[in-house]
Parts: structure tokens; C-alpha cells; sequence
């Protein structure tokens, strides 16, 4: 028989990922209106926010301030150009084929022509509630990668240098390599299976990740489930001790936010508490804890000095994602858990030191 680890129990509401949508051409009162909307439809797998456009998992569009723009003569991509809705926005172009996540308009739309995927009628709920369930059946690996960086975050300190198969209902969702850090999911998997999934401990024989398997890591999971966490997520001395730049997030840079960017320059410049980076950056405390919280369980932060990184802002922005081949141990890449938020003072502890080889 193999080993496993039951799923963690919890509140529910954790277990749902909090999604953001950003939107685009409305006016104030429309905006007022989709978030008074959206707040009161049950929440069942995501919890849905209005938010930033750029950090946004989808975009809700102004269909009546859409216009198709004609064929570029350069590139065959298909363009559009959004109307402000605001007098502090500016009008902003949309290249379709470069977009990486969902997006609806609203009706009417303002360009005949147009075909999008997803339309929407502001003032219906079960219209906003139809196309933001279409908005979670596209996010399904985001979703399911937040589930699993869920569970293995919090189940860091059983976890053993060795191989783990996260089964549901006799099928492979999941192989997670701990030796040669490798992770491989399952594509087109419901993300419901993975909160009700077993984890179980096999032979390095079983390391093999299936060629269909979508490729990801460790550091990425935990910075998806940072990022998309219902509930605070940063360890309690982070918001009164000096936070130094450990190194750089072991994310791709494509991961990083204009946000997480302007966090790490200024941490690079001199330490800063949680509220001198809200003084210096001008950014929103929530929005402050949220991305600390990510660049933790990136392995960038620390509170004790002696593991300050010595390096400029230029190079701070750069990430340095280690390779299967990497000499790292265990505790480089299982470097963060929310079992420690009650350290000493002065004492870093965030190294993860039983996860070891047997």
C-alpha cells in the first residue's frame, strides 16, 4: 500500500480562489452597477472582484465604446480600439491575438462586424452570472493550480524529499517530483478534483511525469496561490518588522506586476516596513500585502539582515528560475510556510527543515 496525505480541511471559502476583473470603457455609474451585481451572485468556485485592469485574471468591455479598427498592413492581427469611460482614462488599443485571458463585451455593441466570444448585458444578473462562469471554464488551470499550491503549501512540513502522486477517484491529476523539482498537471482537469484529491507517496521509479502533463514548478503554485488567496496569506511579522530583498522571485518575469516591480526596486534600495512602502510607493495596503505575501512564498523576503540580498533595483527585477539540473536542497526551493508566522525575534524562519529524504 502507498502513503497519502488526506486533503486539508478548512474553512470553504478558502478553498475558492479570488479572481479579478478588470473593466474597461465603462462609466462610473455601469462600474457601480456590474460590482453591486457581481457581490451579490453566490459565490460556488471563484470569488469574483472588480480590479486593476493590468493585474486582472479577465476584462469586462464597454461594447458601445468599441471600435474595430481596420487590418494592420504589418501584421495580421485583429485590433480594436476602447473609448475611456472615465476623464481619468485614456482610450486604449486591444491587439486579440496578443491578449492572455478572457475577455466579454457588453451589449449593444458599437461595431457590427464584431463576433467576440462573450457578450454580456450589464444590467442582467443572470447575464453577468452566465459569462463569468464562462470566464472560470477558461481560467480551469489557473483555478486548479491554485488549489494545488494551496494544498501544498499547507501541507509543506509533512512533505519529504521523495515523489507524490495527487490522485482523484483512481486518476493521475498530478506528479510532484521533490527531488528533481518537477511538477506536471493533468490538462483540461475540473479544478473540483483537485480540492478533493489524495496525495500519495511513491517510489522514484514513479517520478516519470506523462508527455500530455502540463509542465509548471513549485515557486509557481505558491505564487498563484498568494496571488489568488481569499484570506491574508503574509506572515504576521511582515507587517511590523523591516523587510529586506532576499533575491529574486523565482517566478518568470512574465508572472511580475507593475506592482510586484515597484515593491522589489524600493526594497532593493533600503529595507522598508510594510507602511514605509505604502508612504513611498503610494500603492494600497491591500494591494502591498498581497504581492509581499507572493514575493514570500517566491523565496525574495526576508526579516532577518544577515539574508538581505546586496544587489542594485536593475538587477532585483531579474528572475533566476533554477533548472531540473539545479544543486539547490531542499530547503532553497521549501523556503516559506505559514506554520512560522510566530517567529522569534530576530530568528528567520523560513526554511521548511523537515522536508528531507528518508
Amino acid at each position: 500500500m502507498h502513503s497519502h496525505l488526506d486533503s486539508p480541511g478548512g474553512n470553504d471559502d478558502d478553498d475558492l480562489p479570488l479572481l479579478q476583473f478588470g473593466m474597461i470603457g465603462f462609466d462610473r455609474g455601469q462600474r457601480q452597477q456590474i460590482e453591486s451585481i457581481v457581490h451579490a451572485l453566490p459565490k460556488q468556485t471563484v470569488i469574483w472582484r472588480a480590479g486593476v485592469i493590468a493585474n486582472a485574471d479577465a476584462w469586462l468591455v464597454c461594447g458601445s465604446k468599441t471600435r474595430a479598427l481596420p487590418p494592420s498592413t504589418s501584421a495580421d492581427n485583429e485590433s480594436l480600439r476602447i473609448l475611456a469611460g472615465l476623464p481619468s482614462e485614456h482610450a486604449i488599443t486591444l491587439s486579440l491575438h496578443e491578449i492572455d485571458r478572457p475577455l466579454a463585451f457588453s451589449l449593444p455593441l458599437n461595431s457590427p462586424e464584431m463576433e467576440p466570444r462573450f457578450t454580456f448585458e450589464v444590467a442582467s444578473p443572470g447575464s453577468m452570472q452566465t459569462v463569468l462562469k464562462q470566464f472560470e471554464r477558461c481560467l480551469w488551470l489557473l483555478r486548479s493550480q491554485f488549489l494545488l499550491g494551496k494544498q501544498l503549501t499547507e501541507r509543506e512540513m509533512e512533505l519529504k524529499e521523495a515523489i507524490y502522486h495527487v490522485m482523484h477517484g483512481g486518476k493521475l491529476l498530478a506528479v510532484m517530483d521533490f527531488i528533481s523539482w518537477k511538477i506536471g498537471m493533468l490538462p483540461d482537469t475540473d479544478p473540483q478534483q483537485f480540492k478533493n484529491a489524495i496525495w500519495q507517496k511513491r517510489p522514484t521509479e514513479a517520478r516519470t511525469i506523462p508527455g500530455n502533463f502540463l509542465k509548471t514548478d513549485v515557486a509557481q503554485l505558491r505564487w498563484i496561490y498568494a496571488q489568488h488567496a481569499a484570506r491574508d496569506v503574509l506572515p504576521a511579522r511582515y507587517r511590523h518588522a523591516l523587510i529586506y530583498l532576499r533575491q529574486s522571485p523565482q517566478v518568470a518575469l512574465s508572472s511580475l506586476t507593475d506592482s510586484h516591480l515597484l515593491l522589489i526596486r524600493e526594497l532593493s534600495k533600503r529595507p522598508a516596513t510594510l507602511m514605509n512602502l505604502a508612504e513611498r510607493t503610494g500603492l494600497p495596503c491591500e494591494r502591498i500585502t498581497r504581492d509581499l505575501a507572493s514575493l514570500y512564498f517566491a523565496a525574495s523576503l526576508t526579516t532577518t539582515p544577515g539574508k538581505a540580498a546586496r544587489v542594485d533595483a536593475g538587477k532585483a527585477q531579474q528572475t533566476h528560475k533554477p533548472g531540473p539540473s539545479s544543486s539547490r536542497n531542499p530547503s532553497n526551493i521549501f523556503n516559506s510556510t505559514l506554520q512560522h508566522d510566530d517567529s522569534t525575534e530576530g530568528e528567520d524562519t523560513t526554511v521548511a527543515a523537515n522536508l528531507r529524504p528518508e
